[in-house]
């Protein structure tokens, strides 16, 4: 008889558990929902209005119910109707690195145990959609309390694969951030459109964020992301920030692992996972997809290339812009273009021999021709 009490105690702390473990994560993600509209500006229906006219008609209500109820017949039929150069699609792989699914492990309490990109459905006008009930995928032989950081190696392909850290206060960074321009990761075909908030499309972005573990021009940390993806990320990263800097003691597990489609040299989006060790992730606790794309913008991800959806969109009508001051031939379609002021900016059809006589360089960000 005592041995049945027992018994029965343990399954009741154990269903305990496991209640608490869905309700941290939950809050995390309310968290979270309410941070990442202070980086995307949304209107009243809840749309991103800063970029893309034709997502007025998708509201927040209408994605979260997109989220939450995507079914298996649907996510079939978006990756049979979707293509590489679809801002939409999902594409006829699986992600991961290399192209494929290579998130594996779980918790315990997961419903998952490795993340599957033919699952995720179709970006409908949120940056993220949650993975796994918000559940990260580590083993429980991953959370460990002693700080680490580790970048996997390129592919074949150079592209970025998996970084992974155990993020605690001794690796926040003691130096002012620097130069990453160095670095061009797979897929960086720099562009310029009108509907982008200061106009460049693409940025390095960082798998594990700088404030994080104080990582510059590592190769194996950068990938092409759009401003969209970008902008969605440091919400979180700024979450784990505030958290480590609060709970100095405590650790994150912290995992961003870009997912791929064959091939492919543009990431469909990045897998964002985390996990706050000491308390068992009632902090912190998310699991969540973030979609590379660009609302207003189609990107061809077997190659990084682009264009505007809107086919009224502007392009340029000179070949060259030259920065006077510093004597820097930029391609037109340069997004470091876009920077230069008017005082020291030339738009030029010359040859660019003819500009290189004159005493002009190219500049390294896009090395025109």
């Amino acid at each position: 008889m005592k041995t049945k009490f027992k018994s029965l105690l343990a399954v009741i702390a154990l269903l305990l558990a496991v209640c608490l473990s869905f309700s941290s994560c939950d809050a995390v993600l309310d968290e979270f929902m309410g941070v990442v509209g202070d980086y995307i500006p949304l209107d009243d229906n809840g749309n991103n209005e800063t970029n893309n006219e034709t997502n007025n008609e998708t509201n927040n209500e209408t994605n979260n119910e997109t989220n939450n109820e995507t079914n298996n017949e649907t996510n079939n039929e978006t990756n049979n109707e979707n293509d590489s150069t679809n801002t939409d699609g999902n594409g006829s792989g699986t992600g991961g690195n290399s192209g494929n699914s290579v998130v594996n492990g779980s918790l315990g309490e997961s419903a998952e145990t490795e993340f599957d990109y033919s699952a995720i459905p179709a970006y409908k006008g949120n940056p993220y959609v949650v993975v796994n009930n918000n559940n990260p995928f580590f083993k429980k032989s991953d959370l460990v309390t002693e700080s680490y950081e580790t970048y996997n190696a390129l592919d074949s392909l150079g592209r970025c694969t998996s970084a992974v850290a155990c993020i605690g206060k001794e690796l926040l960074p003691t130096e002012d951030r620097g130069n990453i321009s160095s670095v061009k990761p797979t897929g960086w075909i720099q562009a310029q459109y009108s509907c982008i908030n200061g106009g460049i499309l693409y940025n390095r972005c960082h798998l594990i964020a700088f404030q994080l573990t104080g990582e510059n021009a590592n190769r194996e940390n950068l990938v092409t992301g759009t401003r969209y993806m970008n902008e969605a990320m440091i919400p979180l990263e700024n979450m784990v920030a505030d958290y480590i800097k609060e709970e100095t003691e405590n650790h994150v597990m912290y995992r961003v692992t870009p997912i791929f489609v064959g091939s492919e040299l543009l990431c469909r989006g990045v897998l964002v996972e985390a996990y706050s060790v000491e308390d068992e992730g009632e902090e912190i606790c998310f699991n969540l997809f973030l979609y590379n794309v660009q609302p207003g913008v189609i990107l061809d991800y077997a190659t990084g290339a682009s264009y505007a959806e809107n086919e009224g969109e502007e392009t340029p009508d000179c070949k060259y812009i030259l920065n006077t001051s510093n004597k820097k031939i930029h391609s037109a379609t340069c997004g470091n273009a876009a920077t230069i002021g008017a005082n020291n900016r030339q738009e030029s059809n010359d040859d660019i021999q003819d500009l290189l006589d004159e005493g002009y360089t190219k500049a390294g960000c896009c090395n025109p021709t």
